[in-house]
């Protein structure tokens, strides 16, 4: 569910055009994406070509734009939440859109909720909350690498949300499976960007390698007025086993394990064909078949004629070796093989004939096997992601 943001961010850009400072999609093919910011004299280098940045000020997003030479093109995209998983630069294994959606989903997560995320890694599943909170609520994300929670946090700035340019995101660097997760205090209370009166999480997502040593303190954290809610990501099953069994000895309930497979299908158009359509190519097919037997069964009738010709002219060479001179002897080869050349010749355009006649028989009587109606459908791509992590949730109910 997207919410309506009222702050000023990569998301909510309302003109029409580029302008400079924008971030810009430079979409080049469906699994190659990347991210521009907009700034006069710069020039963005591809495979497809050089494009500078001043002749992309202006453009309609959405733009399919030239290379200076005009041989290669991209496109020019409005950055989303889904785009961005696509085009941000990796600094750990990501979650794509069909796990967000999913736990976005089944947290129950929407806009003034508030969320914690232990594990920010490249920001991918921030990106997607924050939309989805809005400017009502609050992301608060946990890193424990302190590079990685530098760069997170100057790209989620420079994206406009974080909470300290009006952003529902308040990024920590800290070890929360080590410290736990604070008290979970407003960076700027006061300043209405945060309304709620505490920050006590409505959903919990943890993407550790060991969630079931901060399930503890998760707990703490959660809002009993209501029902709360956490997911683990975890890639083995080993961690979902030790993950389950922590999570009910703390007293959570609903215990649930998913896994979210995308299976990636790609369109295909084919004529429509009738009972009748069917019968007589199946019976083509096998005329087709009779028709390579019978060229097969001539080659080896070839093969063995060619043989015992040989065995013959060897043969007759010897006697005539015997009786004749040289010369008669080459003649007498000459002719042996001419009348083997004649015979064989005549096999092979007999042969071509045949199956050539057959072929352009069957050739016409399949152009005439459809009508002109089409059937658009679609068929599983011969490449697909495989597995990614295992989703576990559970809840934790109201105090009475």
């Amino acid at each position: 569910m997207e919410a309506t943001l009222s702050f000023n961010n990569i998301f909510t850009i309302r003109s029409q055009s580029i302008q400079v400072g924008d971030t810009v999609i430079v979409y080049k093919s469906r699994d190659n994406l990347s991210s521009i910011v907009i700034e006069p004299g710069k020039n963005l280098i591809t495979k497809f070509g050089e494009f500078l940045h001043d002749d992309l000020i202006g453009l309609q997003f959405g733009s399919k734009c030239l290379s200076r030479t005009g041989s290669g093109f991209t496109y020019l995209l409005r950055p989303t939440p889904e785009l961005w998983t696509l085009a941000l630069p990796h600094r750990t294994q990501i979650l794509y859109h069909p796990d967000i959606s999913f736990i976005t989903s089944y947290l129950d997560i929407k806009p003034g909720s508030v969320v914690i995320e232990a594990g920010t890694g490249s920001g991918s599943f921030s990106h997607s909350i924050a939309r989805t909170i809005g400017c009502k609520g609050k992301l608060f994300s946990f890193e424990f690498h302190e590079e990685r929670y530098e760069k997170a946090r100057s790209e989620f700035k420079s994206h406009g949300l974080l909470s300290n340019v009006g952003g529902p995101i308040r990024l920590e660097h800290r070890n929360v499976i080590k410290n736990g997760f604070g008290s979970l205090k407003d960076e700027f209370e006061g300043t209405g960007s945060f309304k709620k009166k505490n920050n006590l999480a409505d959903s919990v997502f943890l993407d550790l390698p060991a969630p079931w040593d901060a399930l503890e303190d998760a707990k703490r954290v959660m809002n009993r007025s209501q029902i709360s809610r956490i997911c683990c990501f975890s890639p083995c099953i080993e961690q979902v086993q030790k993950t389950c069994q922590t999570l009910q000895s703390l007293g959570f309930s609903e215990i649930v394990m998913f896994e979210t497979l995308l299976r990636t299908h790609e369109p295909v158009s084919f004529q429509r064909m009738r009972v009748e359509d069917v019968i007589k190519k199946l019976e083509n097919i096998e005329v087709k078949k009779e028709a390579r037997k019978k060229k097969q069964r001539l080659e080896a009738q070839k093969r063995k004629n060619l043989k015992t010709t040989s065995k013959a002219s060897n043969t007759t060479t010897t006697d005539a070796t015997e009786i004749a001179s040289d010369k008669t002897r080459d003649l007498l080869v000459t002719k042996i093989s001419n009348l083997n050349d004649d015979s064989s010749a005549k096999e092979t355009e007999y042969t071509g004939s045949v199956i050539g006649e057959e072929s352009r028989k069957l050739k016409k009587d399949n152009d005439d096997l459809f009508d002109e109606n089409h059937i658009n459908s679609c068929k599983p791509a011969v490449m697909s992601r495989g597995h990614t992590s295992f989703l576990t949730f559970a809840i934790l109910l109201p105090l009475l």
